[in-house]
């Protein structure tokens, strides 16, 4: 039997599918140069997280170094679009820890070894905000 998603399981999935829908759409023309795959689930568990990219201050904190500025810079407002969206949600860290282990699984089991390194060192670059 399937497993009953909380609400904010439905929104975290919800969100997903559409920043993956926004880089694969029209063939991947969303995509920057240097993009991977992993940017998505990074971006999205960066604004979970409370990274937000319509802060004047944004591009000297550390979070707008750990995905490619193109990220912030060329997707015509998508993380500002998704942090107004989610902005007062709450997701319980046993979410957050389920998220990452989920999306750690999937990019082990399907893609090449530069994007689980990528994850990982984002992952290593965020781990202060993950406790």
């Amino acid at each position: 039997m399937k497993e009953k998603l909380r609400p904010t399981d439905q929104l975290l999935h919800a969100e997903l599918d559409e920043i993956n829908d926004y880089f694969s759409h029209l063939g991947g023309s969303g995509q920057y140069a240097g993009f991977y795959n992993w940017h998505v689930p990074a971006l999205l568990l960066l604004i979970i997280t409370g990274t937000d990219p319509s802060d004047e201050n944004f591009y000297e904190t550390e979070d707008s170094l750990v995905i490619s500025p193109r990220m912030w810079r060329e997707t015509d407002g998508l993380p500002k679009k998704l942090a107004t969206k989610l902005k007062g949600v709450n997701f319980p860290p046993q979410e957050i820890n389920s998220f990452i282990a989920t999306t750690t699984k999937k990019i082990a089991d399907f893609s090449e070894i530069r994007e689980l390194f990528g994850w990982a060192k984002f992952l290593c670059c965020i781990e202060s905000k993950l406790t």
